[in-house]
């Protein structure tokens, strides 16, 4: 279909919506009941988890089991922190970024004692960058800062195998993460 064609059929099908149905048709279904009672079937039936294929809990926000459901922790002990980082990633629960840091080095560690010593920082700065990272959490509809560290010399700095301090920021976002969902917060 060349862009002539499609913008043509666009053009046509501009004042329906889904499956052809004029926009009244789908209002009409709306008050009638059924999508609306499709939808909460499904919120109600049993699904299978997404993870593992167990059933899911009912009335879960996403299609998880109990031990799969990703704000109870205890429920896979044997998961490292970054595991756990990265699967509550994947479902949008948690993040971790960089920026480029905007204080100056030596303004936060002062002096090298030699300036072969600031030289050669000056070079690693340059080739690699210093950077800001940062851990979130989502949570009552809005992302909240878990956790920071400033003036990381690396240059991978989210990488935990080379940023020692990647694995505590990403244990930051978990554990306000948790703290969230216990205390009730809507996730």
């Amino acid at each position: 279909m060349t862009i002539e064609e499609s913008k043509a059929y666009l053009l046509s099908r501009q004042n329906e919506g889904a499956f052809g149905l004029s926009w009244g048709q789908i209002a009409a279904m709306q008050r009638s009941g059924p999508i609306r009672q499709a939808a909460q079937n499904s919120r109600s039936t049993a699904r299978s988890c997404t993870r593992c294929g167990k059933p899911a809990k009912k009335n879960s926000p996403l299609p998880r089991c109990q031990n799969c459901q990703p704000y109870l922790f205890p429920a896979h002990p044997m998961k490292t922190t970054i595991e756990t980082f990265r699967a509550l990633e994947s479902d949008g629960l948690v993040a971790i970024r960089a920026f480029p840091e905007t204080e100056s080095y030596f303004d936060v560690f002062g002096e090298s004692d030699s300036d072969q010593e600031r030289q050669e920082m000056i070079d690693l700065i340059n080739r690699v960058g210093c950077w800001f990272v940062q851990s979130y959490y989502f949570a009552d509809g809005d992302w909240h800062h878990a956790d920071c560290i400033g003036m990381c010399v690396y240059s991978n700095p989210l990488n935990p195998a080379e940023n020692c301090y990647v694995e505590d920021l990403m244990k930051s976002a978990i554990d306000a993460l948790e703290m969230q969902s216990t205390e009730g917060a809507m996730i």
